[in-house]
C-alpha cells in the first residue's frame, strides 16, 4: 500500500535552514534601514536631510527613534518572499511597431 503525504519528511530540514537564512537576512536589512533611518532623522547625513519628511511618512515612529522586534521581522521576510515567488509576464508585443512594420513592408513592396 503505497502511502500519500502533503509534505516529503525530508525537507522539513531545508525549510528550516531557508527559514532561518531569511530571517536572519530581513533582521540585517532591518537594522540597516534603521541606522540610516537614524542618520538622516538625526541630520548626521546632510545629502540626505531633504528626505526626512519621506522617511517620516514611510515608516512614521516615535520620538524619531527606530523600532522592531521580531514579528516585524518575520513579516518582512514573509513579504520578501511571497514578492519574489511571482513569476514575470512576459513582454506584451508593442502594436503600434508592427503596424510600423507592416506600412514599411508595403512601402517596399509597392516602390519595387
Amino acid at each position: 500500500m503505497v502511502q500519500r503525504t502533503i509534505v516529503k519528511p525530508g525537507s522539513f530540514l531545508d525549510g528550516i535552514v531557508w527559514g532561518m537564512m531569511s530571517l536572519v537576512l530581513m533582521g540585517l536589512v532591518m537594522f540597516s534601514m534603521g541606522h540610516l533611518y537614524t542618520m538622516v532623522m538625526d541630520n548626521k547625513l546632510k545629502a540626505l536631510s531633504g528626505l526626512k519628511g519621506v522617511f517620516q511618512m514611510m515608516a512614521p515612529m516615535k520620538g524619531d527613534k527606530w523600532e522592531f522586534n521580531i514579528s516585524h521581522t518575520m513579516l518582512f521576510g514573509i513579504l520578501a518572499c511571497l514578492v519574489s515567488m511571482v513569476q514575470p509576464q512576459p513582454p506584451k508585443p508593442d502594436e503600434e511597431e508592427s503596424e510600423r512594420k507592416a506600412k514599411k513592408s508595403k512601402k517596399k513592396s509597392k516602390g519595387d
